[in-house]
């Protein structure tokens, strides 16, 4: 089902985006059809071909290079490793300046493909050499606290976003080893928001979706910084709650948006991003309370949504029915990376969680592997109580915290909430 060498891969991206945009007449839509229909038979025989050990800590990333052929992981051990995924071998460890966990690392794009580019809960952001030797990592800039995500320019290799817990947008260019601040994120009340996610519009590379702690996904445009050109929320006044906030953003590539909320679901807004008219899709059944989630797009023509989940599984829904359609066990704890291989029409994925190691999935098994009706039904069963749970523990905090401090207001509640809950987790891990 895979190819098997070192060739580079042939994706029908381009090909099959030709056809949904501008139509192809009655034999196109068809050809769509049966590339759909022959994915989802694929999807249905997934299965782990192997785990790539050798992390000493967690792998919080994992992404492809241009060419497929290799693997890039980091993890809470603060290194880089370069794996052949397909015998599972290791080629190299990319000993970085880090200090903290590793939470991205990417190959820069085009004539740039030499260098990887990370960063950390030391909220440094780092260019690394893929060769090694000479000044094989360089510090680029730096955030005050964590940095969780990178965005590559898709146009210009030598240009990338970072965002960071400070709740700025950190720009650099490789030529001149430099960064600069391009946007300050706060909230409705004036207030400086964490960031979890920053990603560039595949179709307008001048455009980007940030989002963090609060429920807004705010798309802004470089030619017109610093002000957010356009919102998105799935939320009203009467259905936001108190302490909703987004761990991923995902473009497709025909400018669909996905966010995945924390202790709430998965919403895909489409390429007019018009809430008046558009409501946005819903999919559901996952758990993300713990951690910070990945969501992603898979398939020959993103014809998939995939998630981790705090339950250990990757789930797989249609992306236009929202029906779940597949579900992987790939962590004893919890999944948060899922990364497509460019060359789409293998479904080939990795993943990887709070294990020492990254899992490679390939649709090789020789019969179905969706699991039984029951047991996806009794684990959608178990996440909705465990949310609902959730919940409910936050209200009773955030009470408790308006009684004993009545003039304490929505955002030091909020933080009060997140330490209380931290210490709490922390006497039953020393408990357990």
């Amino acid at each position: 089902v895979v190819n098997g060498d070192n060739s580079s891969p042939r994706p029908f991206r381009s090909h099959l985006r030709a056809l949904n945009d501008f139509g192809a007449g009655l034999i196109g839509r068809r050809k769509c059809m049966r590339q759909v229909s022959s994915s989802v038979s694929l999807l249905s025989r997934l299965e782990r071909v192997r785990s790539l050990e050798g992390h000493r800590g967690c792998v919080n990333c994992c992404s492809f290079t241009q060419d497929g052929n290799t693997l890039i992981t980091g993890s809470d051990d603060t290194s880089i490793k370069l794996w052949n995924w397909r015998s599972g071998v290791l080629d190299s460890t990319l000993p970085t300046l880090h200090s903290g966990n590793v939470f991205q690392a990417r190959q820069l794009l085009h004539g740039m493909s030499d260098w990887i580019v990370s960063c950390a809960a030391d909220g440094q952001v780092q260019l690394h050499s893929m060769e090694g030797g000479g000044e094989a990592s360089l510090v680029l800039g730096f955030h005050t606290g964590r940095a969780h995500k990178i965005s590559l320019n898709p146009v210009d290799a030598n240009t990338f976003l970072s965002c960071g817990e400070d709740g700025l947008v950190l720009s650099y260019d490789t030529r001149s080893k430099s960064s600069r601040q391009v946007v300050a994120f706060f909230s409705e009340r004036g207030r400086r928001v964490p960031l979890n996610s920053v990603v560039h519009n595949p179709l307008d590379p001048n455009k980007f979706a940030l989002a963090g702690g609060d429920n807004f996904v705010r798309i802004y445009d470089a030619r017109m910084l610093p002000n957010p050109i356009e919102k998105l929320t799935p939320f009203t006044d009467e259905t936001k709650r108190i302490g909703l906030h987004i761990t991923c953003l995902e473009y497709s590539s025909v400018g669909e948006l996905l966010a995945t909320y924390s202790e709430d679901f998965i919403y895909l807004w489409s390429n007019r991003h018009d809430q008046e008219v558009d409501r946005p899709k819903k999919f559901s059944g996952h758990l993300n309370c713990e951690t910070v989630k990945g969501v992603s797009f898979f398939g020959p023509n993103d014809d998939f949504v995939l998630s981790g989940s705090d339950d250990g599984h990757v789930f797989i829904w249609s992306k236009d029915t929202c029906k779940l359609l597949q579900l992987l066990k790939a962590d004893k704890d919890i999944v948060n990376c899922l990364t497509p291989h460019p060359d789409l029409t293998t479904l080939t994925l990795a993943t990887s969680g709070l294990e020492h190691n990254a899992k490679i999935w390939q649709p090789t098994a020789n019969e179905s592997t969706v699991p039984d009706e029951s047991y996806t039904s009794d684990l959608i069963e178990l996440n909705k109580k465990s949310l609902s749970q959730t919940y409910v523990y936050n209200r009773e905090l955030l009470e408790m915290v308006h009684v004993s401090f009545p003039s304490c207001s929505i955002t030091s509640s909020i933080i009060t909430i997140t330490i209380t809950s931290f210490c709490f987790s922390l006497l039953l891990t020393k408990n357990n």
